[in-house]
């Protein structure tokens, strides 16, 4: 019985040993899962360096066939959907020649569990120069839509931009606005009317807008096509251009934002640049659109 009792407690003694040794394996290698993803501190070895603007500071999103792109903005962490916090990045594609100039773009919405990308080409070959991104309240439902401004075009006037606004909604990018709907141009309703004197009048049909001004700093010979032979004036028509401005600016102060755009207004071809004409934008939730609810008119570019 005595030679009993000594190999049980024998065998109990090893298997307290055994486990002992398991649990300190356990220890040992959870503490090794920890450091795992551990570096070292990078020391810098300079503080200023050559830039590499074709392979530096370059992204992929593999899984959306998107690589070696470059960061044009990004925005803050903000409230994009009913209890949905993200960031929005503004990605761009130097594919017309690198050096992170001219490009396509990308708009990508990041949030806790997925990233939504969305292609920012409304047309083949959109050539971007340059694009900016803001976050605001445009429809008051207490979230931010994004307004996105890209200057598409160097020639004449002002240059030519593309204005849209994209409301994050169930995990989707759907467009509020669009400047170009793909046939023409956002018509924000501004004509002239040639007065005598060398005066004009610059009338909007949308909110009725009318004022009276005066070219003070043109030739006598600038004004040849304006009057006939008898000296009345000749019927003329204004090009007003895209937005070259596109902002938002809260203007009642209600915590809802608008949107300011100014466009180049040009007379006797595209150089004649004679103003800019402001456009104030309001989303219409019952429309759900958004309308032109103020017009004015500069001689001030």
């Amino acid at each position: 019985m005595r030679k009993m009792m000594t190999v049980i407690i024998s065998i109990l003694l090893i298997l307290g040993c055994l486990c002992s040794c398991k649990a300190e394996g356990t220890k040992t290698s959870e503490a090794d899962n920890k450091k795992e993803n551990y570096r070292e501190h990078q020391e810098l070895t300079a503080f200023q360096t050559s830039f590499d603007a074709d392979n530096m500071l370059r992204v992929s999103i593999p899984e959306a066939n998107l690589n070696n792109v470059f960061i044009r903005e990004t925005s803050a962490n903000e409230l994009l959907d009913n209890d949905i916090y993200g960031q929005v990045y503004l990605l761009a594609d130097d594919r017309y020649g690198g050096n992170r100039g001219t490009s396509d773009h990308y708009l990508v919405v990041v949030t806790n569990d997925k990233i939504v990308v969305e292609d920012l080409s409304k047309w083949e070959d959109q050539a971007c120069y340059s694009g900016n991104i803001e976050l605001c309240d445009f429809d008051g439902d207490g979230d931010k839509e994004i307004l996105l401004h890209e200057c598409v075009g160097m020639t004449g006037g002002a240059g030519q931009y593309l204005s849209r606004v994209f409301n994050f909604d169930d995990n989707k990018l759907v467009e509020m606005f669009c400047s170009d709907n793909g046939t023409n141009d956002f018509n924000t309703g501004f004509s002239i009317k040639i007065l005598k004197d060398r005066k004009f009048v610059i009338e909007n049909e949308i909110t009725k807008y009318s004022e009276q001004f005066r070219l003070e700093d043109r030739k006598d010979d600038y004004f040849d096509s304006w009057y006939d032979k008898n000296g009345d004036p000749v019927e003329q028509e204004i090009l007003v251009d895209s937005f070259y401005e596109f902002s938002p600016v809260d203007i009642d102060k209600d915590g809802v934002y608008e949107i300011v755009g100014r466009q180049y207004v040009s007379l006797i071809g595209h150089s004649d640049g004679i103003g800019s004409a402001t456009t104030v934008l309001k989303f219409n939730n019952e429309a759900s659109k958004f309308e032109i609810i103020e017009t004015s008119f500069s001689l001030e570019f």
